[in-house]
């Protein structure tokens, strides 16, 4: 029955669109003759540059229809494109970018609002509190350990880090993780010039008090 109902779905999406070929058993395909996987869609080609490229990819639409992803392969520059269009379908709110040097995240001043840096708030004692772990995944293929951290862990010192999914599942950004580095390193940086100049005049006086003594002598 399952597979009469595909037949069935697979037949009407042939109908509705010339360029759509189905094949029950192996593949589907879109615009292309010859998948090279259980499904391949082929993208027409790019006019315009990468502003009309959102017309030839894969579009995930919410039930709302308030946020739509926008995926597909740039020919111009192999990379996997991900954009991310609000409900103005004009206004892009997120981006990303997949290609053999790795992932490129959305980082444009434009995407971003009430920015404040971190100049004047203390990381590294928070830094000092996380706890580095080395673990083994449940129910995972691979049996190497894997390091990094336990969400409920990181929750306690940086809550800002870790998102409940909708299961209760925590979540981290791993990205945040490189952020707090480079700040606690700023700060080790200050705090080392800051005990240099202490060193420097200690040392200045130790040596007006050496030129004292040998005077007096």
């Amino acid at each position: 029955m399952k597979a009469f109902k595909n037949s069935i779905i697979l037949s009407l999406l042939f109908l509705l669109n010339s360029n759509l070929n189905a094949q029950i058993v192996n593949s589907i395909s879109i615009n292309s003759d010859d998948p090279k996987g259980v499904l391949h869609v082929k993208q027409g080609i790019e006019t315009g540059g990468c502003i009309e490229c959102k017309e030839l990819g894969i579009v995930l639409e919410d039930s709302d229809a308030d946020d739509r992803w926008h995926i597909f392969n740039s020919g111009t520059s192999g990379a996997m494109i991900f954009w991310l269009f609000g409900a103005n379908d004009n206004i892009l709110t997120a981006s990303a970018i997949l290609n053999e040097s790795g992932v490129w995240s959305g980082s444009d001043i434009r995407f971003k609002e009430k920015i404040g840096y971190l100049n004047h708030k203390k990381i590294l004692p928070k830094i000092m509190q996380l706890k580095p772990a080395e673990y083994q995944f449940r129910n995972g293929h691979d049996l190497r350990p894997s390091l990094g951290f336990v969400a409920q862990d990181v929750e306690e010192i940086l809550p800002a880090f870790v998102k409940t999914d909708d299961r209760g599942n925590r979540l981290l950004n791993y990205s945040y993780f490189s952020v707090l580095a480079i700040k606690g390193v700023q700060e080790v940086h200050h705090e080392n010039q800051f005990l240099r100049k202490e060193v420097d005049m200690l040392q200045s006086r130790m040596e007006k008090l050496e030129k004292l003594l040998i005077d007096r002598q």
